[in-house]
């Protein structure tokens, strides 16, 4: 089903909803809710496969068999929170991006960030709007790239090499935004497209970000995972607070 011709080129979350409900309503879709999928099996005599799940309201134990098994549970549907050395003594809040809503009750207070994805960022743009005092942590090299360069990027393998790809598409960025290294942002020897190709680590959207970090507004610290304990209220650095 087609978007409509009257569509943006990058769909606002209200339209994109819309989108949705009208695909579901003209495909007569009917998704089950709260269920969840206990086993799933094929067998090649029948060549079927037979999916139990259970209802999370009623308990209730479904069977259903079907030629086709599609897995669409996404890689990041689960929240994870590292256990960092102190954080049992840590009285500031500390919450998940899943769980995150708006800067507006931060404002004012220091937030850190922990990671440089596009939650991480698109969190800690939010937060400087809203005039916190935004840091974030950047453990694994990355591309940043605005939503332009990835749009003409991703026409480009068409006709020429992702190698090539890569190269153009690294010297508009070091154009757009200049040295990365100085922003506390390093990035990879690979290209972006050529990441995605070999670690499947997509490119990082720029929301403002880099104007922000540029601005002093927000704060980019290189890290790795053994950097970071907790102290009360605050957070070490290498042993700086």
């Amino acid at each position: 089903m087609p978007h409509a011709t009257s569509s943006t080129k990058y769909m606002p979350k209200k339209e994109f909803i819309q989108y949705l409900d009208e695909y579901v309503e003209h495909l007569n879709i009917k998704p089950k809710f709260q269920t969840c999928v206990e086993s799933a099996f094929y067998y090649s005599g029948e060549m079927k496969w037979t999916v139990k799940s259970r209802n999370l309201t009623s308990g209730k134990i479904e069977i259903y068999a079907s030629d086709f098994l599609i897995l669409a549970t996404v890689e990041n549907n689960e929240g994870y929170i590292p256990n960092m050395i102190g954080i049992e003594n840590f009285k500031g809040e500390i919450i998940h991006s899943s769980d995150y809503r708006s800067g507006e009750k931060y404002k004012d207070k220091k937030v850190l960030v922990v990671g440089s994805g596009n939650s991480g960022m698109e969190i800690a743009f939010d937060l400087s709007n809203y005039e916190s005092q935004t840091s974030f942590f950047v453990r694994s090299r990355i591309h940043v790239l605005t939503k332009d360069m990835v749009y003409t990027a991703m026409l480009l393998p068409k006709y020429l090499p992702i190698s090539l790809v890569d190269t153009v598409t690294t010297k508009c960025t070091k154009f757009k935004f200049g040295n990365f290294e100085e922003l506390g942002i390093p990035q990879p020897e690979e290209g972006p497209f050529s990441v995605k190709r070999s670690k499947g680590r997509s490119t990082v959207i720029d929301v403002g970000v880099i104007d922000n970090i540029k601005l002093g507004q927000i704060k980019a610290h290189i890290t790795s995972s053994n950097l970071i304990t907790t102290k009360n209220i605050a957070v070490v650095f290498n042993e700086e607070e």
